[in-house]
């Protein structure tokens, strides 16, 4: 439905805070480019809680006008129910591809029937296939199976994106729900879940290296275990030095250096890297990024 490699989209910012909607036109295709089935839009990745509803909208309109070949889901992370339906509504009526849904995030141990009354209420009216977004995480609400296994009585329910980080969760979903799709939402457990059944990837690197993302998923179907490894352990270096900065704003660094982009910032409450912090990354992946780069030709 939405294939194996989908990446988790940034959203680019201008200095003054405002989305720079020009930006995808350069960056879309880019992805495209490199193998991407999908892109999630306004997800954690994308920042989607800082946004307001109508930078929402109006971003949307640009993403699906060059989002080429690729499929785009809409992440939504909002903590009330009629914002969340008005953006699931454009959604649909604009022509994404589906949505990602998270559970509302303010209220603490929330009760499971509670969790099932908000989704319900919000897919209703809805044809738009979802995906439940379970990122313990930041929400700190656990979409426990018994949860999901209710929700399946709706059908525009066809699976989960676990960025639990916990690959034994990610198993739990594929064993319990064969009938759903699950993506794993970590870069560091992609091949470990792909091997488990997942039927594919949301990665944040894969902004900057869906190529190596790629090479993953493509060395499983050839069975060639060796080269997956190769690549994951990459990966997972790659990850590691970015996690040691501040995230986003490092991944949006990354593009910038290693695709040639413009570089776009993050809205507060992130902080941009200092310069210092940029010199330190770099210094940090340029030898290993660019070893890979020429590898790929």
């Amino acid at each position: 439905m939405f294939g194996q490699l989908c990446v988790a989209s940034i959203t680019p910012f201008k200095m003054d805070g405002k989305v720079n909607e020009q930006y995808f036109k350069a960056f879309l295709p880019v992805l495209e480019e490199n193998h991407v089935d999908s892109i999630v839009v306004f997800g954690t990745n994308g920042e989607g809680p800082s946004l307001e509803l109508n930078e929402i909208i109006r971003s949307l309109d640009v993403i699906l006008e060059n989002q080429g070949n690729m499929k785009v889901i809409v992440g939504i992370l909002r903590t009330n129910i009629k914002e969340t339906q008005r953006i699931l509504s454009f959604a649909e009526e604009i022509g994404a591809s589906g949505a990602l849904i998270a559970p509302p995030f303010y209220f603490k141990n929330l009760e499971s029937d509670g969790l099932y009354k908000y989704f319900s209420l919000v897919v209703k009216n809805c044809d738009l296939p979802i995906l439940l977004y379970n990122v313990p995480k930041y929400t700190q609400v656990l979409l426990d199976i018994n949860l999901v296994r209710k929700l399946q009585e709706f059908s525009q329910i066809v699976g989960v994106k676990d960025s639990s980080g916990d690959i034994n969760q990610t198993k739990k979903f594929i064993q319990n729900f064969p009938e759903l799709i699950v993506y794993c939402g970590n870069d560091s457990l992609i091949k470990k879940a792909l091997q488990a059944g997942c039927h594919g990837v949301v990665t944040a690197l894969g902004n900057t290296f869906p190529q190596m993302i790629s090479n993953i998923i493509q060395s499983l179907k050839e069975n060639n275990n060796e080269e997956a490894n190769k690549e994951q352990e990459k990966v997972n270096e790659i990850r590691t030095i970015v996690k040691s900065f501040p995230q986003i704003s490092g991944i949006k660094w990354c593009i910038h250096r290693y695709l040639g982009l413009p570089i776009t910032y993050v809205k507060p409450p992130l902080l941009n890297l200092t310069e210092y912090q940029q010199e330190d990354m770099f210094k940090l992946l340029d030898g290993l990024v660019n070893k890979k780069i020429e590898e790929y030709g």
